[in-house]
Order: structure tokens, then C-alpha cells, then sequence
């Protein structure tokens, strides 16, 4: 069964467990109104997910625990004509990436070049919302400086009990 919904049989089980349900990459499941696509992480570790959570007109695209995309995740974003209202993005590595390496985590750089792209393949467009998330001290960012404009470059950064709508 690919459609859950809340209350009895949907999200929980019978006896009040919570449902689990296998996610498998590429394939839209729905939860009540919300259909949520599982996209392989680039992370390094068993299969991971980010997702494409949309819920009508209106997709979010959380994508933590990630490096730059696979070029599947990019082929599946075009040839769906995927449009992100708005893009939380990891940005862990904060502006001090692993220079030539693969970390399974972003940083502002890599915030940017995800942006430019989406926007170059029509994924985004200029009302798109572009949040770097995930942020942690070992990227040797401090929030006041993330915030600065010229560091910043269209991405809005994320701080505790921010809330945004989509």
C-alpha cells in the first residue's frame, strides 16, 4: 500500500505502533496530502536519502546530510520538471570544505554551486528560497559572519527557531 494517511491503519498500526514503511529511491510515496521523494544522498554511508517533499503547488527540497548531488538526483529533478519553492540545504562544512575531497556534507561554496545550477536548469527560479542548514561549529562559521552579504550570496542562513513558509 503506497498512500498513508493519519488516524487508524495510516501512520500507526492497529495496537497504536508507529508504521514503518520501506522508502525506496526515486519513488513517490504519499502521506496523507504530502508526497515525499526519496533522492540518494551523496554521504557515504547505506543508501541514504534526501528528500522532495510536495505538498499541492508547493515543493520543499530538504537535503542534509549530503554532498553535491549525484548527476541521477540532477537528471531526475530536469526530466520531472521539478520546481523547489524552497531548498534547505546542508551546509556543515560551513566555508571550510574538504578542498579536493568528499566529506557527505556541503558547504557555502557548494550551497551556491547547487543554487546556480537549479537555476540554470529551470529547477529554481527567482522566488525559490535557498537555506543553508546543518550548519555546525566545525565549519568555522560563525552565524554573524554566514549572514554577511558578500558570504552569503543569495542563501539565507538558517538559525535556531527559524520558520519560514513555503
Amino acid at each position: 500500500e503506497d498512500a498513508l494517511a493519519p488516524g487508524e491503519n495510516g501512520f500507526f498500526t492497529e495496537d497504536g505502533r508507529v508504521r514503518f514503511n520501506e522508502l525506496a529511491a526515486y519513488k513517490e510515496t504519499a502521506f496523507g496530502d504530502y508526497f515525499i521523494t526519496p533522492l540518494p544522498a551523496s554521504h557515504g554511508t547505506q543508501e541514504p536519502f534526501i528528500y522532495l517533499i510536495r505538498q499541492g503547488d508547493r515543493t520543499l527540497l530538504y537535503a542534509h546530510d549530503t554532498d553535491y548531488f549525484y548527476e541521477g538526483v540532477w537528471e531526475y529533478l530536469q526530466e520531472n520538471k521539478v520546481k523547489i519553492n524552497l531548498a534547505s540545504l546542508d551546509c556543515t562544512e560551513g566555508t571550510r570544505h574538504i578542498k579536493g575531497g568528499h566529506s557527505g556534507h556541503m558547504d557555502l561554496e557548494r550551497n551556491r554551486a547547487v543554487r546556480e545550477r537549479m537555476l540554470e536548469q529551470g529547477i529554481a527560479d527567482g522566488k525559490t528560497v535557498f537555506v543553508a542548514s546543518h550548519i555546525c561549529h566545525g565549519g568555522r562559521m560563525s552565524h554573524s559572519e554566514a549572514v554577511k552579504p558578500e558570504i552569503s550570496r543569495g542563501i539565507v542562513i538558517a538559525y535556531d527557531g527559524m520558520e519560514l513558509e513555503v
